[in-house]
């Protein structure tokens, strides 16, 4: 990570903020009439995982393989019932 992205990591990590974009999201997909939401993440992000269970998302099961800059990497597919 380069010292900005650091820098505004530090700044708006524990602060809410990201409940508050998922708050949003999940509020502005109900008002579209959606039932479920769908979202990947990569499997080694435990921070991201740990985040999106907290706020009811689980995993289904479904995962996928894809490789970066020749780096494989695994994604993991996560639902949450609106």
């Amino acid at each position: 990570m380069s010292f900005i992205s650091n820098e505004v990591h530090r700044l708006h990590v524990m602060k809410g903020r990201g409940r508050q974009l998922m708050d949003f999201a999940v509020n502005h997909l109900k008002d579209q009439n959606y039932h479920k939401i769908f979202l990947w993440v990569f499997e080694e992000n435990q921070r991201a995982r740990k985040f999106y269970e907290k706020h009811g998302y689980t995993f289904d099961g479904t995962k996928e393989q894809l490789t970066i800059d020749g780096k494989q990497l695994t994604e993991m597919r996560y639902v949450y019932q609106l």
